[in-house]
C-alpha cells in the first residue's frame, strides 16, 4: 500500500479525494481518483526522467476520463448511504474538473452490491479480467 501510495500520490489531484470521518475523527470510508495517464505514458515512452513526467501530469490534467483507483468503507459503516454520498462528490468534482467519463476500479464479478451500484447509476460492464489457474506439478 505505501509502494502504491508512494508512486502515485503526485499525480493525485486533492479533489479527486472524498474521506469521510466518525466523530472520533476516524477514517469510516474513502475513495480515491486520479485522471487517466495513458497517453501521457504513451508520449513518454514509458519514461518518467527527464521530461516524461511533465507529460504525464499534462495527460492527468487534460484527461476527460477519471480513473478510480481505491475506494472502501467500514464494515460497521456499510449499508448507511456513504458510498452514495462519496459518489455524488466524486461526480461533483469530475463535473467540475472537466470529465465526461468514469473508469472504476476492478471490481469481483460478485460483488454484486457494488456492481448494481454502479449499474444503477448508469455504469455498464465494458472489459473484464479474469485470472486462469492451472497447477503445473500435474
Amino acid at each position: 500500500m505505501d509502494d502504491f501510495a508512494n508512486r502515485y500520490l503526485f499525480l493525485i489531484n486533492p479533489r479527486f479525494i472524498k474521506i469521510v470521518i466518525n466523530a472520533d475523527n476516524e477514517v469510516v470510508a474513502f475513495v480515491i481518483g486520479m485522471g487517466h495517464i495513458g497517453a501521457g505514458i504513451q508520449k513518454a515512452k514509458g519514461r518518467l526522467f527527464p521530461f516524461g513526467i511533465f507529460q504525464i501530469l499534462h495527460s492527468a490534467r487534460k484527461s476527460k476520463q477519471l480513473n478510480l483507483l481505491l475506494g472502501g468503507i467500514d464494515t460497521a459503516y456499510r449499508g448507511k448511504g456513504l458510498d452514495v454520498m462519496m459518489g455524488v462528490k466524486m461526480l461533483e468534482s469530475a463535473i467540475a474538473q472537466g470529465k465526461t467519463t468514469i473508469d472504476s476500479h476492478l471490481e469481483l464479478e460478485h460483488n454484486t452490491k457494488v456492481r448494481a451500484e454502479m449499474e444503477k447509476m448508469g455504469g455498464v460492464v465494458y472489459k473484464r479480467f479474469r485470472i486462469f489457474g492451472k497447477n503445473l506439478a500435474e
